[in-house]
């Protein structure tokens, strides 16, 4: 998480200084535009003829101003949302390693069962054999290369992740528009599978209700952004 935070600064500070500069430009047009009407305007001998110059070039002016700041206003809309795609970009490269493609098959396929002993004090996970017994041999192997998964796992390859990108969302860092397409079909899969939702419910009433918020909150705007 604090990788992707460091990297979206950057881009933030590089918007900035463009918003830092353009603004030092807009003073100084305003200035060479303003100075010479407002030096004529106290001169004795300004006549009718000179005020209106003065005006219509102020006026010029300030339109030739306000389409620099609408195309400079344009071009940080670019950037901000270039720097969200590259952001994006490198939250999907990550996430989706060998490792989170074999334990999502398996969540995809209700194919592991959520296992709780000595209350609470052994958790793990069980992949159900039973699930692939009409899958080939060699897709058996591949998915099949580990009998169970530590909560630890669960949570590092495929909560965790999840719940970062529902923080940066709910912080504004990236849009559902764009986490949406990438992200969305994994989310409700794993959040609607019935052996992560005991997972959850079991480590809330340990860990608190907020534990895997933002996940909740990830997986209810990816609902209303397809409704």
């Amino acid at each position: 998480m604090k990788k992707y935070l460091k990297f979206f600064r950057e881009k933030k500070k590089k918007r900035n200084l463009v918003i830092f500069i353009s603004l030092l430009f807009l003073i100084f047009a305003i200035l060479f535009f303003l100075c010479p009407f407002l030096h004529q305007l106290f001169q004795l001998s300004l006549i009718r003829e000179n005020l209106l110059d003065g005006l219509v070039g102020a006026l010029i002016g300030s339109a030739v101003n306000l389409i620099l700041i609408l195309i400079t206003l344009k071009q940080l809309g670019v950037i901000s949302s270039t720097s969200r795609a590259d952001f994006i970009h490198r939250l999907k490269n990550d996430f989706f390693t060998p490792q989170t493609r074999k334990l999502f098959i398996l969540v995809d396929l209700e194919a592991i069962r959520y296992v709780s002993k000595n209350n609470g004090e052994v958790v793990y996970f069980e992949v159900e054999e039973e699930k692939f017994k009409n899958y080939p041999e060699e897709i058996k192997k591949e998915i099949m290369e580990k009998k169970f998964y530590t909560q630890y796992e669960i949570e590092d390859i495929l909560l965790g992740p999840l719940e970062d990108i529902g923080l940066l969302l709910e912080n504004g860092i990236i849009k559902i528009d764009m986490v949406y397409p990438e992200f969305c079909y994994y989310v409700k899969r794993i959040y609607e599978n019935n052996e992560i939702r005991k997972y959850i419910e079991d480590i809330k009433k340990v860990d608190g209700e907020d534990i895997y918020k933002y996940l909740e909150t990830l997986y209810c705007r990816c609902k209303e952004y397809e409704s």
